[in-house]
């Protein structure tokens, strides 16, 4: 998707009052999208292009790990409100689409409480082992997506997508209502 304009400007977390978080972002290659502290506001599924997600101790760099196309990144922060426990560059040239943390709210709210329960367990599990972590192999690559998860992935894309062309009719005026008589056959008038 060449030509995408990002919605806000890299190295920014926040987003802006009213911003349409479901419109495509490029990241260029080497940019860096967040630093580990900064305040989650958003995921993102990666489109396209590769990212590295990173930590910084010691004066060096580890790369934790990596992300391609039809995978999320970013979501830690979002689930659990708390500060990013890494940063992530662009590896190569990235088309990303942020989903923001209402949208994650919102459905969260109206997923099964066992689930719910099940999801703040695992999060909480991670963020106690995350500082015992050593630095990943730098050419591992997580293994590919399952048919399920990338029908998922495609699902979730369609969705934001839909809610933008939505949110953009809304705000142009682009519907119209039609009102259809139900008339009645016997008689010709007007039954509702």
């Amino acid at each position: 998707m060449p030509g995408v304009a990002p919605a806000f400007p890299v190295d920014v977390a926040a987003p802006r009052p009213m911003q349409d978080l479901s419109e495509p972002v490029t990241l260029p290659a080497g940019a860096v999208l967040f630093e580990e502290g900064a305040i989650g506001h958003c995921a993102y599924l990666i489109l396209s292009g590769r990212i590295a997600i990173f930590r910084r101790r010691d004066g060096g760099e580890s790369v934790l790990g990596r992300r391609g196309a039809g995978e999320l990144f970013g979501e830690m922060a979002i689930l659990d409100a708390l500060p990013r426990s890494a940063g992530v560059r662009a590896e190569e040239d990235c088309v990303l689409v942020p989903v923001g943390a209402a949208q994650i709210r919102q459905r969260l709210a109206g997923a099964d409480p066992i689930l719910r329960l099940c999801l703040e367990g695992l999060i909480a599990r991670f963020r106690e082992t995350l500082p015992r972590l050593g630095p990943a192999v730098a050419g591992s690559r997580p293994a590919a997506l399952s048919p399920a998860a990338r029908a998922d992935f495609d699902a979730t894309v369609a969705a934001l997508a839909q809610e933008r062309a939505l949110r953009r009719a809304l705000a142009q005026d682009e519907f119209a209502l039609f009102l259809q008589p139900i008339v009645r056959l016997a008689t010709g008038r007007l039954a509702g």
